[in-house]
């Protein structure tokens, strides 16, 4: 089995990159010294002569925005434009029928005259590219249609998808104020197939766009938060079932974080923290399964999948194995989003366990509704998993992956905060397990003292976080074998092979900073 070191992969992914494209060899050297670079990881997959023309919008920090060559019309003044500026000017060009002008806000890391002479030579990068041939027309797709709504923070990190003739991609920003949603987009024109919204949108604004959409508004409050938008963004997991015919996401978090700030009267706010199948041709839901109804943590499930055969109750089935944050581990019959078993792989207090027959979640709100006062809920926010893929060994039939035990302390003030724009609308304050009991001194002391009193805070302080690689029974979430790694930010991605591999290839693994465990 082998697991990437996180910074030497992207060190070596950025210097061959750099290889590649010169305009790119500044950001190897801040990467080389382990200076993050925002946005690094989906500015490194392979490059082709047209890309897709993805944008990530977060104003005020570190943004990349980058058009495909046929769809740009650079202006070398818009480089030296504000972030906030060239926002307002690129938007403006949209509405106006226009192409966006490029900006890259990377100050610190960019030759900004080597980049105008990239642009003039219409030399381009993005943050997404895709691989070759027929999936480079969607080059020519139209950027308002693809973007969708301007007027939230809206975010495209994650990889896309091909099938059924279409590329389809998620997007982030459930932190802000984004509506999220999935787009499809024509393999041979570019043109929108469709769009699938993860979450209803403001019943004011008229009937929702899909017969789902309609369902899900029973599960919000009438006076919900629309105008925050509602989160749910499919920032990662995007998956075509080849068996099933069928596009599987993973939708992300509600915003606010607190179901009682985000949709008052409470609600399961369908279809956040689930796993969602959706037909490739039209974007029909075909089924759903909700991992964390009415999300109050920030428990994503847009946690990679992996789709694979089990024998499960004595019958072979096609399954998905799914950890999302939330801290259980998944099996979902891929043919109807039925549960087949949910069991915990890290500590767990939002909840007693699954309920089999129903699905649902057991809920805990003596430990975890902090709505109520502070804290300190298992997982935290950063999850037991992440975005770091896992993998299966059909030959061992565990599963494999790295897994964060923390928690954190979470809390709130009271009442409703006005929409900020574009901006953070999370209303919640986190502090890791890590950390909280020095924390302690520095709030105020009835506050202290009444996180001093909670059950978990003697947990935190017992064991505050551990971070292992992990082989586990997927079928009762047992750990069969566990590794430490190096910190709770250490968690890798994962590769499992049938064939064993030789001394030769051991030493060819770790000279590229890849780390070796034996199964």
């Amino acid at each position: 089995m082998w697991t990437t070191a996180p910074s030497q992969y992207l060190r070596a992914r950025a210097a061959k990159l750099a290889e590649r494209v010169p305009s790119l060899r500044s950001l190897a050297e801040p990467i080389a010294e382990g200076i993050a670079v925002p946005g690094m990881e989906s500015l490194l997959p392979a490059l082709v002569d047209e890309v897709v023309p993805l944008i990530s919008f977060f104003p005020d920090s570190t943004t990349v925005i980058v058009v495909g060559p046929d769809r740009v019309r650079a202006r070398a003044e818009s480089l030296r434009l504000t972030n906030q500026e060239f926002l307002a000017a690129a938007w403006q060009s949209v509405g106006d029928g226009g192409d966006i002008p490029i900006d890259l806000s990377m100050s610190d890391f960019v030759d900004f005259d080597q980049f105008r002479a990239d642009v003039a030579r219409r030399e381009y990068f993005t943050m997404s590219a895709l691989d070759s041939g027929q999936e480079a027309r969607i080059a020519s797709a139209s950027i308002p249609s693809f973007v969708g709504d301007p007027d939230g923070a809206v975010a495209y990190t994650g990889e896309r998808l091909t099938s059924g003739g279409v590329v389809v991609i998620g997007n982030g920003g459930a932190e802000y104020d984004v509506r999220g949603y999935v787009t499809a987009l024509d393999l041979e024109t570019g043109k929108l197939r469709w769009r699938w919204h993860v979450v209803p949108r403001d019943p004011a604004k008229g009937p929702q766009e899909r017969p789902e959409m309609e369902a899900a508004l029973k599960t919000w409050d009438p006076n919900s938060r629309w105008d925050i938008g509602g989160g749910g963004t499919p920032w990662d997991a995007i998956n075509y079932d080849a068996e099933t015919g069928l596009v599987i996401i993973g939708t992300g978090n509600g915003g606010p974080y607190a179901t009682s700030k985000r949709s008052p009267s409470g609600g399961d706010n369908l279809y956040l923290g689930s796993v969602v199948a959706l037909d490739p041709k039209t974007g029909a839901m075909k089924w759903h399964y909700q991992e964390t109804p009415g999300d109050n943590w920030d428990f994503t499930s847009t946690a990679p999948m992996i789709l694979t055969h089990m024998k499960v109750d004595g019958e072979d089935r096609p399954v998905i194995l799914h950890a999302p944050k939330n801290g259980f581990l998944y099996v979902i019959d891929r043919r109807s989003g039925k549960l087949l078993r949910a069991n915990p792989i890290a500590r767990i207090n939002w909840a007693k366990g699954i309920d089999r027959t129903t699905g649902r979640p057991i809920l805990d709100p003596a430990a975890a509704d902090y709505t109520q006062g502070p804290r300190i809920v298992f997982p935290g926010t950063p999850g037991a998993r992440n975005w770091f893929p896992a993998a299966y060994s059909p030959k061992t039939g565990l599963y494999y992956g790295a897994v964060l035990d923390m928690g954190n302390l979470i809390f709130m003030t009271p009442g409703q905060k006005p929409l900020k724009a574009r901006a953070l609308n999370n209303d919640a304050a986190l502090i890791f397990t890590t950390d909280v009991a020095d924390a302690l001194a520095t709030l105020p002391p009835p506050m202290a003292a009444e996180i001093k009193a909670l059950p978990a805070f003697a947990e935190a302080v017992r064991q505050p976080a551990t971070t292992e690689m992990r082989a586990i029974d997927p079928l009762t979430g047992k750990t069969v074998w566990s590794a430490p790694l190096a910190g709770w930010q250490d968690r890798s991605g994962v590769l499992v092979t049938d064939s064993g591999i030789t001394p030769a290839q051991v030493d060819m693994v770790r000279e590229a900073g890849v780390r070796l465990i034996v199964a």
